[in-house]
């Protein structure tokens, strides 16, 4: 007789990365590695000191990007362990509208920015990702993640637009709707937990520790 293989359930403690420099200039971002702002850096240790008090955890990954390495940089000092960067992880790419401000892409693109801000499945920037596209990478590298560390707790720094189309999934949104979802603020947490092939949201923690 078989023994079914008892599945252990993965909590992954998804962390935005705090106010970067662009995010002061009002800058469209994307893969462009912006670093984090004074204030950003002060979110960055506030977020890891209550990481570091109310969880115990077994890694620390993130995206490659500086402004997320930088907001889980003090738990990694804090606790010891080394941060796993993960392409993957990283926020939507705006592809030519990357680094321009938000103004200018309003005024110079207007229809297709119109669109792509509305979540359309199928409208991007040139060189730049569709929502659609984002969601899939971030379900496959979450899933990815998840199924390497079964039964484990793991702090996850990412990006805002990944965060969203991952709640809109989650809360059964269609992309058009992922309008109807509040952007988690900056450093903010989303508590997910993984079991049996399947993501599913627990909780957010905003403002208690900023």
């Amino acid at each position: 007789r078989h023994l079914k293989r008892k599945i252990k359930m993965t909590k992954l403690i998804i962390v935005r990365h705090g106010f970067s420099t662009s995010n002061l200039k009002k800058t469209l971002t994307g893969h462009l590695d912006a670093t984090l702002s004074e204030m950003g850096q002060k979110q960055g240790v506030a977020v890891s000191e209550y990481l570091y008090k109310n969880y115990h955890f077994d890694h620390i990954y993130s995206s490659d990007l500086k402004r997320a390495v930088q907001t889980v940089a003090h738990l990694s000092t804090l606790s010891n362990m080394p941060i796993i960067k993960d392409q993957g992880l990283r926020e939507i790419c705006c592809g030519v509208w990357e680094g321009l401000p938000l103004t200018q892409i309003m005024e110079e693109y207007t229809e297709d920015y119109e669109k792509w801000h509305s979540y359309s499945s199928d409208v991007c920037p040139k060189g730049g990702e569709t929502f659609s596209e984002l969601q899939q990478r971030a379900f496959k590298t979450l899933t990815k993640i998840a199924e390497e560390n079964q039964g484990k707790t793991l702090v996850i720094a990412t990006h805002g637009g990944f965060i969203k189309v991952v709640q809109g999934k989650l809360l059964g949104l269609e992309l058009y709707r992922l309008g109807e979802i509040p952007y988690l603020p900056n450093a903010a947490i989303l508590e997910l937990e993984y079991k049996d092939g399947e993501l599913q949201i627990v909780s957010e923690v905003i403002d208690n520790y900023l």
